[in-house]
């Protein structure tokens, strides 16, 4: 058998917070609420008095379906996929919670329809999305990085100068691009020979020269290589 004094102190129970007297008038308590009972939607409301504070803490709560609350603004429908979810926006909007209101002027001739990267124009709104290694951002706009080299972003490579190639050369400034490094950079043919630079804005559209363009009589063929 134990001491007195030890087993007072195995035996010790702890008091529930905001026990007593009318516990249901005082403000909400997150450990008497949610965590010593299984609590309500409403009951972790009224602890943080806040809608949205509210939100983010059911969506973690014990894995819940988050689509219990419908995270989805502006009607948008929530599908819950067991690890995550995914919400299908009304009309009009877009964004990952349906958040972002679609400017119906607003397609991919102007300014790239205000995507990061890739904008698609064949339906009746534009869409952005995002090259490999990308994800696309909450705000169904931007793009963020997945791994370490995603499209566009190659480890460096050590260039070494060819020396061969010094004054036989157009460029001013710049600096030498490895193969995968700059994959916007394109090479404008004309009939088949290699004719001027350009960039890729997107799938459909390509900046060059004016004079890779203008200033010639006879019929171009010009064709765009990656």
């Amino acid at each position: 058998f134990l001491e007195r004094q030890q087993a007072n102190i195995v035996l010790q129970r702890w008091r529930r917070a905001n026990s007593g007297f009318l516990e249901e008038l005082k403000q909400g308590n997150l450990e008497r609420e949610c965590i010593e009972e299984i609590c309500s939607y409403e009951e972790a409301r009224e602890v943080f008095e806040d809608e949205d504070r509210t939100k983010q803490f059911w969506l973690t709560y014990e894995r819940r379906d988050p689509c219990l609350v419908n995270p989805c603004r502006n009607n948008g429908t929530c599908v819950y996929m067991e690890t995550s979810y995914k919400c299908y926006c009304s009309e009009g909007f877009e964004g990952q919670y349906c958040q972002t209101v679609i400017e119906d002027a607003l397609k991919c001739l102007y300014q790239n329809g205000h995507c990061e990267q890739f904008c698609d124009g064949s339906a009746e709104h534009r869409t952005c999305f995002c090259a490999d290694g990308y994800k696309l951002g909450e705000d169904g706009r931007s793009c963020a990085a997945q791994v370490e080299f995603p499209c566009g972003q190659v480890p460096p490579k050590e260039l070494v100068p060819d020396q061969s190639a010094v004054g036989h050369t157009r460029l001013v400034g710049g600096r030498q691009c490895p193969p995968g490094d700059c994959p916007w950079q394109v090479l404008v043919q004309l009939n088949g020979e290699s004719h001027c630079g350009g960039v890729l804005v997107n799938s459909q559209w390509v900046v060059t020269a004016a004079h890779c363009i203008h200033g010639n009589n006879r019929e171009q063929n010009l064709t765009v290589v990656a």
